[in-house]
């Protein structure tokens, strides 16, 4: 008997050498615990703490710094949207030039021709359902996740951003721990965009209506500020997620868990990048507490309404949040040699304007009670009024239409350049995030004409690189 229980014994050590033992099942009889074994190789995660810290400003490390010596930074936008941010039936001269960029080819060519002319990151557009029209506005596009992945492996030095919009209903572990990948993969690169604002025709997809009750992730029950009270506990578990280097739990209003812990860490210390876009109170109180820059909008066009935003993010953050934000806006680029052709670009542009697919993207801007994202006034808009252009005024119309409400520069190389230079000195902005109906062409113009005018001005350093292989 004894030696059948030997045998039986041998057996199973033999089974277990062939198909290996499971870390922590249980132990049988005279074999050996291997989890024993190996605790003192393995990282500290089986400690959990108790943070207890589940709103902003959370910054373990202090903030990222940017590795670049321009004095104003510069991002390419709206490239992996077809038709980018052109509401303008011009788009159909030339389909794949002006309208389907957004295909992998040329939007890979557009991001690395970004990166050979200096310009420090990308800003993709984070979009599932377009406003359709003539042109199919934005309904086709690079997903605003997968392209950094992607992007990674085809450049070297440009930061790669994604939009996350907590709409669609993402979890910030979701986030947290892609991002890490996305940074561990990209040597450092990747940062965050972070969209607390909804769509209805988006949620629809998720099959969320305004009567259904999905918790408190049906954004659509949550009101305006509550909604950035969500984004703030978004942030605040992502950023102890990339800092704990032991397992801890989290207890918000709106996220719970425990035995928290990823790694990767991400690869750019203390962390990524995080960015938000906005002009509310509650847009810039967010920014402040918790992002590193901050992409200024505007209701109205206004330079000054630009900057008073800036002044006041800046502000804020420093002497009430002790930290440091960088302020930024959009723009929307149509640069010739003389100010008279790029005048007359614009104007063509507008009188091609689809009417159709202006008014459905703006009617979802006004499907959304209580905030506009920076682009719409409420205030200012018209009652009682048959068309949408009528209801906003046609100042509005045209700036959403040709730049979803970007800050139009029109004008020769000098005037563009010299507008950059007012923004810069005169209302706080320390970049821009750049548009164009021709992105090509935009780019190149750009790197022919603008920087060594902002390089005269001391707002970039600037060297012409040569043209890799891949440029056409």
């Amino acid at each position: 008997m004894a030696d059948k229980a030997n045998g039986n014994k041998d057996d199973l050590g033999d089974q277990a050498k062939h198909m290996g033992h499971v870390p922590g099942a249980a132990v049988q009889a005279g074999e050996e615990d291997i989890t024993q074994t190996l605790i003192p190789f393995m990282p500290p995660r089986r400690i959990e703490q108790r943070v207890g810290i589940t709103q902003g400003p959370y910054d373990p490390g202090l903030q990222p710094v940017m590795n670049s010596e321009n004095r104003l930074m510069l991002g390419l936008y709206g490239w992996n949207v077809s038709c980018g941010v052109t509401m303008s039936k011009a788009v159909l001269d030339n389909p794949p030039k002006l309208r389907n960029f957004h295909d992998w080819e040329t939007a890979r060519y557009l991001v690395q021709e970004a990166e050979r002319v200096g310009f420090e990151f990308e800003l993709p557009i984070a979009r599932l359902r377009g406003s359709g029209g003539k042109i199919g506005f934005q309904e086709d596009s690079v997903d605003a996740l997968c392209q950094v992945p992607a992007l990674a492996q085809v450049t070297k030095d440009i930061g790669l951003f994604s939009t996350v919009m907590m709409a669609s209903h993402f979890h910030p572990l979701h986030i947290a721990k892609m991002g890490a990948n996305w940074d561990h993969i990209s040597n450092g690169r990747w940062g965050v965009n972070i969209v607390a604002g909804w769509n209805r025709s988006e949620n629809e997809l998720f099959g969320l209506g305004e009567a259904e009750e999905v918790g408190l992730f049906n954004l659509t029950s949550i009101d305006y500020a509550m909604r950035y009270e969500q984004a703030d506990e978004f942030l605040t578990l992502m950023k102890q997620t990339w800092a704990m280097q032991s397992n801890f739990e989290f207890n918000g209003r709106f996220y719970r868990g425990g035995h928290i812990y990823i790694y990767p860490k991400p690869a750019r210390q203390p962390r990524p990048f995080i960015l938000h876009s906005g002009s509310s109170p509650e847009a810039i109180e967010f920014a402040a507490r918790n992002c590193d820059w901050m992409l200024c909008r505007t209701t109205s066009g206004s330079w000054d309404e630009v900057g008073a935003v800036a002044d006041r993010a800046k502000k804020l953050a420093a002497i009430k949040f002790g930290r440091h934000l960088q302020t930024m806006t959009y723009v929307y680029v149509v640069a010739a040699q003389t100010d008279e052709v790029a005048e007359a670009d614009y104007e063509r542009l507008k009188s091609e304007i689809d009417r159709q697919a202006t008014d459905n993207f703006i009617r979802e801007y006004l499907d959304r009670p209580g905030e506009f994202e920076g682009i719409l006034d409420p205030a200012k808009i018209k009652k009682g009024v048959r068309s949408v252009k009528d209801m906003i005024g046609e100042d509005n119309y045209t700036r959403i239409a040709l730049g979803l409400g970007a800050l139009p520069l029109v004008g020769s190389h000098e005037t563009v350049a010299e507008q950059m230079r007012v923004l810069a000195d005169d209302y706080g902005m320390d970049g821009f995030v750049l548009s164009f109906f021709d992105p090509i062409k935009g780019i190149q113009e750009i790197d022919d004409y603008v920087i060594p005018k902002l390089k005269k001005m001391a707002l970039r350093k600037w060297q012409r690189v040569a043209a890799p292989a891949y440029a056409r």
